[in-house]
């Protein structure tokens, strides 16, 4: 049974009067939920209610025999991309697309994903959100590489989101069918099922916790999606100067190195540049209120946030699993993102 919320029902409330001058009664209690009107409605009423909520809910609409009351139900996945339930398409390309790389297989769990869902596109209506699922994968591989070294685990490409504020990225399956968002490491869904039903709903699950204002700040900084700058001088000062390097750090760099702003709370910040670099030594590092918090794991600086004078504000690191913290020793984020859509509140 699909469950709703007041809000939504004070919509269809209106909807239908507006329509059809008719009362729609809400029920909720007792873990169930259904409508009712005062008198059986007609058939122009049925399909239009049942137009409706697949449109606009992606739910199915269930009449009682005495045409007073319904109820909503979920809708299947074959329904939410209008497909065959019996579907199944040759994968023989898309098993040839993977095998650039060892590594990268199309398991099974992959190729029955494909079968079914292959050269199919879905958009929410209501998150604006565009899905592409794949019969090939195009593009780099070295990102579904990264993936399967870092999480130790299988994973195979099956499709990609595209949003107008976030940019394009890559969809993910592994042998359990948990499916991933490649380019952040995170998981959106713990079975196929569960996948569809977080697309179709109104939740934008690329917001990992992320303000539109965040991106916007961002992108306002000079950052974009994918975004790779030339970070070599910078790794070779890290190098000279003693730092340890290591690769969540270094992807960070590429993807951030020289931005800076202020935020909305008149707070300047700065990602680490050599200027910023030059108030740093390992040394000091070592030393510092944040070592003795998190002892056991490298990290590096990446961010000087701080009031006019400059510097009397805070640093912020990150470590060898990709976390970001403050100088206290303060978990700011899980990835950069977070961390971000964290700094700008701070």
């Amino acid at each position: 049974m699909k469950i709703v919320t007041y809000q939504n029902v004070l919509v269809m409330k209106k909807a239908v009067s507006d329509k059809f001058g008719l009362y729609l009664h809400f029920h909720d209690g007792c873990g169930s939920q259904y409508f009712s009107f005062d008198a059986p409605v007609n058939e122009e009423v049925q399909e239009w209610l049942k137009d409706y909520f697949r449109a606009n809910w992606e739910c199915n609409v269930k009449f009682t025999p005495s045409c007073m009351e319904f109820t909503l139900d979920e809708m299947m996945v074959e329904q939410i991309l209008n497909c065959d339930e019996n579907r199944k398409i040759d994968t023989i390309n898309y098993q040839n697309s993977l095998n650039i790389d060892p590594k990268i297989v199309a398991f099974e769990s992959a190729i029955k994903f494909i079968e079914k869902f292959g050269g199919l596109k879905y958009t929410n209506k209501k998150t604006n959100i565009q899905y592409d699922f794949l019969e090939t994968f195009p593009c780099n591989h070295n990102k579904i590489l990264e993936f399967i070294n870092s999480q130790n685990e299988l994973v195979a490409p099956v499709g990609y989101i595209m949003s107008e504020i976030w940019g394009v990225f890559t969809l993910v399956i592994n042998e359990k069918n948990e499916i991933y968002l490649l380019e952040y490491h995170t998981k959106i869904a713990r079975n196929i099922d569960e996948f569809f039903c977080v697309i179709s709903s109104n939740k934008n699950f690329i917001d990992f916790k992320i303000d539109d204002a965040t991106i916007t700040q961002l992108k306002n900084s000079g950052w974009y999606p994918n975004r790779k700058v030339d970070i070599s001088q910078l790794i070779n000062n890290l190098k000279s100067r003693g730092f340890p390097l290591f690769d969540k750090a270094e992807k960070f760099y590429q993807e951030f190195f020289g931005l800076c702003g202020i935020t909305s709370y008149g707070i300047k910040w700065e990602i680490l540049n050599d200027d910023i670099l030059d108030e740093y030594t390992p040394d000091i590092l070592e030393d510092s209120d944040f070592r003795y918090r998190i002892p056991s794991e490298s990290y590096l600086p990446v961010c000087i946030y701080y009031n006019y004078p400059p510097y009397n504000g805070d640093s912020f690191y990150i470590t060898e699993t990709g976390k970001f913290f403050c100088e206290t020793g303060k978990l700011v984020g899980n990835n950069a993102l977070e961390f971000f859509n964290s700094l700008f509140k701070y």
